[in-house]
């Protein structure tokens, strides 16, 4: 706790963990330019960026895949190859690109549903705070034709991925 002769003002971004997507930005405190020890959430980041990690990191060609799940880079040369049919942006859309991600976030939520017609969907939705009333905002959304197991396991990922 800076005293009142001791000026508290921000250092350094706090560099995020590489196996995590970090939602928020953090500064470490300074007490007349002495780190402190102690951090500060200085903004949250913008839903495109978020976006863009988690789709990069379904891309990666280190995912684990079972010899039933290996997708065919030939097949689909344009899909997320471990998010086989698609990963989108959720209810945000393209109108929204610089919207930054929800301050009153009280949980992240991934699962996996069986789809109305065909395939199986992967939601990623903020469970966000609003007084006394919850709200889930849904945030991304993936379909894979692999089954409810590969489904399950996307949504896994980025929870782990996402700290849920």
């Amino acid at each position: 706790m800076a005293t009142e002769t001791q000026i508290e003002t921000l250092g350094d971004i706090v560099p995020p963990d590489p196996n995590m997507i970090e939602v928020d930005v953090w500064r470490y405190i300074l007490e007349d330019g002495v780190p402190t020890g102690r951090v500060k959430r200085v903004e949250y980041r913008l839903l495109r960026d978020i976006y863009r990690d988690i789709a990069a990191k379904l891309r990666d060609p280190a995912i684990e895949y079972d010899d039933d799940h290996r997708p065919d880079p030939e097949d689909r040369p344009d899909c997320y190859c471990f998010c086989d049919e698609y990963f989108s942006r959720g209810s945000w859309g393209r109108t929204a690109i610089l919207k930054r991600w929800p301050g009153h976030v009280r949980h992240i939520a991934c699962y996996a549903v069986t789809g109305g017609s065909e395939g199986h969907y992967v939601h990623i939705d903020a469970i966000c705070e609003h007084g006394e009333n919850t709200e889930a905002v849904h945030m991304f959304l993936g379909k894979t034709f692999r089954g409810m197991d590969h489904a399950r396991r996307i949504a896994t990922l980025i929870a782990d991925w996402l700290g849920a």
